[in-house]
């Protein structure tokens, strides 16, 4: 054994006695809906406004829910690209998931704990399901519609050893992307029904 490979050895055994929990799994979800609304863009900006809604919908799958958010806790990341890239993680703690027996977990909030409103992850007879709903007046939504927008995607990330989902919109992940109205500014960007499943976002 090489100087570098005892010294490899020693660390790999040393993470195992901290109890260091293995790093969680990516799934990837086919993304249905990705929508923000920025009624008041540019000159005027009201963040309160501002809405996000994500679908993603799969009805044969091989996934699987692993870990617990009631226990745990999530998040939700949204990414918008276009002229401007928008990058936004939102956390939503154990104490808004109420988790059902047969793979159902839904999140609940009134703005105590930031602006994510509902989520729902559903996995049952083959069927996955995430939903979720942001909204400005509950809490800070940095994302807009991004003047115009090209892609963007949606990632929730279960706390602990939990697993993420991944959901692509637009660019390889295909899809009908929609800038409205016509023309800077942008009150709308919205894209639905990818064809492609294409990873995580960076």
């Amino acid at each position: 054994m090489t100087t570098i490979d005892r010294y490899l050895a020693l660390a790999a055994a040393a993470l195992m006695l901290s109890g260091v929990p293995a790093r969680a799994a990516d799934q990837t979800i086919l993304g249905k809906l990705l929508v923000v609304k920025d009624p008041a863009p540019d000159a005027s900006p009201d963040p309160t406004k501002r809405k996000i809604k994500v679908i993603g919908k799969e009805y044969t799958t091989p996934n699987t829910i692993v870990g617990d958010p009631s226990v745990d806790g999530a998040t939700l990341r949204v990414v918008a690209n276009g002229m401007t890239n928008y990058d936004q993680t939102f956390p939503m703690p154990a104490a808004g998931w109420v988790g059902i027996p047969g793979q159902l977990f839904k999140y609940s909030d009134a703005g105590a704990f930031g602006p994510v409103r509902k989520v729902v992850v559903y996995n049952r007879n083959g069927k996955f399901i995430i939903k979720a709903i942001v909204l400005g007046f509950l809490g800070l939504i940095t994302i807009e519609a991004p003047n115009p927008g090209t892609d963007g995607a949606a990632v929730l990330a279960i706390g602990g050893a939990g697993d993420s989902y991944c959901m692509m919109f637009g660019g390889a992940a295909g899809g009908t992307v929609t800038n409205f109205p016509s023309g800077n500014p942008f009150k709308l960007f919205l894209v639905k029904n990818a064809t492609a499943e294409t990873g995580c976002p960076p």
